[in-house]
Order: structure tokens, then C-alpha cells, then sequence
């Protein structure tokens, strides 16, 4: 689900990497992102970029009694719109903290 309790668009997917720090959830955001930079699709249709690419959410969160999966996925979420606003192709990731 998105912040606006839509589903996830055709152009979005959910990678669930159970037992992942913050750092392995990191690099795996970023191997995600460079691979498909470095397919170098071209993509003419874009204001954004002539080629392909992609900008990730990340969350890493340990669940809470009575949290359901769509908290982790709206934190994600929250990181992939970061990620857009602060330019685009580049991985953002939150990491809540928990009292």
C-alpha cells in the first residue's frame, strides 16, 4: 500500500529482505539501482532521464506486537519519495526508532 492507502503502481515493487541491517538493506537498495543504470534502456520519452532508472525506498524495521506489514511498507514508501524529491536515482532508506 502507498501513503495514500493505494495499491503499488505497475512501475513499483516490494523487495521483503528478512533479517537485513540497515547497511545489507542499503547495498542491496543500491545494487538494485546501479544494475539498472547500467542496462542503460533508453528511455526517450522521459523529462527525467534518457535512460532508465530507477529510485528506491528502503525500511528496515523489526515488527512491533500488533503492527501490521503495510506500517514497513508505508516507511518504505516514505524512502522512495525522498528519494524522488531529492532527485531521482538514488536510494533512500528509514531506519524508525524504536522505543
Amino acid at each position: 500500500m502507498r501513503r495514500d492507502g493505494s495499491a503499488l503502481w505497475g512501475e513499483e515493487f516490494a523487495v521483503i529482505l528478512p533479517h537485513t541491517s540497515p547497511s545489507e538493506a542499503a547495498a542491496a537498495a543500491e545494487a538494485i539501482r546501479a544494475n539498472v543504470e547500467r542496462l542503460a534502456i533508453p528511455h526517450g520519452s522521459s523529462p527525467a532521464a534518457c535512460v532508465v532508472t530507477v529510485s528506491v525506498g528502503a525500511a528496515v524495521a523489526v515488527p512491533q506486537p500488533n503492527e501490521s506489514a503495510e506500517t514497513v511498507l508505508s516507511l518504505a514508501d516514505q524512502a522512495l519519495y525522498r528519494a524522488k524529491q531529492n532527485g531521482r536515482n538514488r536510494m533512500e532508506i528509514a531506519c524508525p526508532a524504536r522505543g
